[in-house]
Order: structure tokens, then C-alpha cells, then sequence
């Protein structure tokens, strides 16, 4: 019988089945499959961002995305207080991702947002996607807008960029410096340095260069995949971002590719039972 190690699959592999199996950002194909289906007008899909952005939940989301103005905010507002019970009995889902947006900094953050967005609360993509300059706008740029939320720090200032690319088709510019900056995907980026880049001078790299050959390493053996949901063009590094992340708890035994397909499928299905657009979710997610 095989051992647990022998399971692990290298970062090429691992990759490439996880871009392949629709498990690199399965929220996204949802999402954007429900817009280019006509079951979500754009206006719907801007408020359930926003609810993700707040609290990492597809179900959650899509209860929101059914509220506009005051009734949106109201209703998040039940979910930042969470003494009331959830549509779906008990208390309102919140991933550990977004585990710090909870208690009075959740409230406040609601509280604000309303102030700020008000009668619409969707106007909140369009303040994020103000920028100066010609052309499109830099994940900096949008990272800066969304930072200036309460609540709302740099990992979650990646996300909300990516999400405007992959499925509002906004045409963010990531550069690989802005990205690579964030801890879990350096790490995976230097294991993969030290794992396969002896024989090819790596040991010789500071630690940028390490992680410039690393991302560099999967761009050229993954370089006939094209980018999900859209496969409008070849994998960037926001993909390879969210590969490192993945692989480095592919290696510690946490994360196997279809991972977060089973995550996000099995917590939706409540929500299915008792909301509409969280049934049409349900129904467009990637299945294994």
C-alpha cells in the first residue's frame, strides 16, 4: 500500500491538475458562470463580492446578493452582530480566511460601509476601481482603495482584485513583485527553490531570485494551460499565487486537489434549501 508521501504530488503536477479540475478558484467559475448565463445581472454580482469580501461565504453571499440598499445593509449587519439566527438555523457562516472581521471591528466595518455606499450599496466596486492614470488600473492601485476599509487588509485586498479580473473582466495589472509578497506564497516559492533548483545554481540565489526562478519554474512547464474560469489567456501570477498557497498545504497532508470543490459544495447546500441564487450557485459549481 502506498504512503501518505508517496501521494504527494510535486508543484508541476499538482498544478496542473488543480487549474485542470476547475479547483484552483471554484468560486470564481460559479460566479462568473451565473453572470454569463443571465441568472445574475452585474449589479447582483457586485453585492455578493462585497459579502464575500466580508465574510468568505458562498452561502452567505448569496443571500446577500438578493438585498439592495438598506435592506443589504441591514442584513449584514445580523450577520457582523451574529446574535440572531441565520436563514439556514444557528449562527451566520464566516470562514477562519476572514476570522479577524468579526465582533465590534465587523460592525463598525458595516456600519461605515453603509455610510459610505448607502442606497447603493454595489457602488463600492465602482469607488474601489477608481484610479488615477491612464490605462488599466495596478493590483497596488486597487489594493490602496480597498485598504482603506476598516477591516479590510492586504490578503484580502488581493482577493477582491483578483475577483474584479477573473470575473467582472476588469483588466487588473498584477505585477510579480506585488504579489509575491505575501508570506504563505514565498515560503511554497523557496521550498520549490530548494526542492528543484539545486542542479540549476538556485543555491547560489538570494532569496528573491529564488523565488523569481520558482514562479519562473511553473510558468514554463505549465505554459500551455490557460487561466480559469474565462481561458482568455495563460496562467498569471495571481494562478500561480493561489498554486504555491495550495501546494504548500499539499505537502503538510491539508490540502488535496478537489479540496475546496467538497468545502464550498457541501456548505452551500443549506443555503440551496432556502435561497434562490444560492441554488443557481449550487447548480453552475465545478463537480469532481
Amino acid at each position: 500500500m502506498s504512503s501518505r508521501r508517496d501521494a504527494i504530488l510535486g508543484p508541476v503536477s499538482f498544478g496542473r491538475l488543480l487549474v485542470e479540475s476547475l479547483d484552483l478558484d471554484p468560486i470564481y467559475v460559479a460566479l462568473r458562470s451565473m453572470k454569463e448565463k443571465g441568472l445574475v445581472d452585474r449589479s447582483q454580482v457586485e453585492r455578493w463580492m462585497i459579502a464575500y469580501w466580508c465574510f468568505y461565504s458562498a452561502g452567505v453571499s448569496s443571500h446577500m446578493s438578493e438585498k439592495d440598499g438598506s435592506e443589504f445593509w441591514d442584513e449584514m449587519e445580523k450577520a457582523a452582530l451574529n446574535t440572531e439566527q441565520a436563514p439556514t438555523g444557528g449562527r451566520w457562516d464566516r470562514a477562519s480566511e476572514r476570522r479577524h472581521f468579526r465582533g465590534a471591528q465587523a460592525v463598525d466595518a458595516i456600519d461605515e460601509l453603509r455610510h459610505k455606499y448607502g442606497h447603493r450599496p454595489s457602488s463600492m466596486v465602482d469607488w474601489i476601481l477608481e484610479t488615477e492614470g491612464d490605462g488599466p488600473p495596478t493590483f497596488q492601485q486597487i489594493s490602496e482603495n480597498v485598504r482603506t476599509h476598516r477591516g479590510f487588509g492586504s490578503w484580502i485586498s488581493f482577493k477582491v482584485a483578483d475577483m474584479l479580473d477573473r470575473v467582472l473582466d476588469e483588466n487588473i495589472q498584477f505585477l510579480d513583485a506585488e504579489v509575491m509578497m505575501f508570506d504563505e506564497p514565498r515560503k511554497s516559492a523557496l521550498m520549490i527553490a530548494e526542492r528543484y533548483g539545486l542542479y540549476s545554481g538556485t543555491s547560489t540565489m538570494s532569496e528573491e531570485e529564488k523565488i523569481s526562478w520558482s514562479v519562473q519554474f511553473l510558468k514554463n512547464r505549465l505554459d500551455d494551460l490557460r487561466s480559469p474560469p474565462a481561458g482568455d489567456r495563460p496562467l498569471g501570477i495571481q494562478e500561480f499565487e493561489t498554486i504555491l498557497c495550495k501546494w504548500k498545504s499539499h505537502q503538510s497532508g491539508k490540502y488535496d486537489v478537489g479540496h475546496d470543490i467538497i468545502e464550498i459544495r457541501s456548505a452551500i447546500q443549506p443555503w440551496a434549501k432556502r435561497c434562490r441564487t444560492a441554488a443557481q450557485f449550487l447548480e453552475q459549481m465545478p463537480c469532481l
